[in-house]
């Protein structure tokens, strides 16, 4: 298979889902870094999260999660993003199922120790 050059496939940091330079009203924050405002969203927050997806606000992109990696590529952190986009602090990036199948491995992981916990104590 030809090589397709630089700038092509995927691959950690090429910087692919960035937002296109000038992108959007940016300032500088107090970290150095760029802000980010709602006029800078591309997508509706309160249609972000659904049942089967949730998509990010400034690039569109749809997931079972965003992924605090994710969010980097924007030059943002969970935080901020959710403060960006009027999400509460405890508001979990992922989708409802996806949320769902997380908290019942976690609730089976528990049962699980506690059973190998008494298991040895019996």
């Amino acid at each position: 298979m030809p090589d397709a050059g630089p700038g092509h496939g995927r691959r950690r940091g090429s910087g692919q889902g960035r937002l296109a330079a000038g992108h959007g009203r940016q300032r500088p924050g107090a970290g150095g870094g760029l802000r980010l405002t709602a006029a800078d969203l591309v997508f509706n927050p309160a249609e972000a999260i659904t049942d089967n997806t949730i998509t990010c606000c400034l690039c569109g992109k749809a997931a079972c999660s965003l992924t605090s990696r994710h969010l980097a590529n924007h030059g943002i952190n969970v935080e901020e993003y959710k403060y960006l986009c009027g999400y509460p602090s405890e508001q979990k990036l992922m989708s409802r199922n996806f949320e769902a199948k997380m908290r019942r491995n976690v609730q089976r992981a528990q049962q699980a120790r506690k059973e190998k916990h008494r298991a040895e104590n019996a």
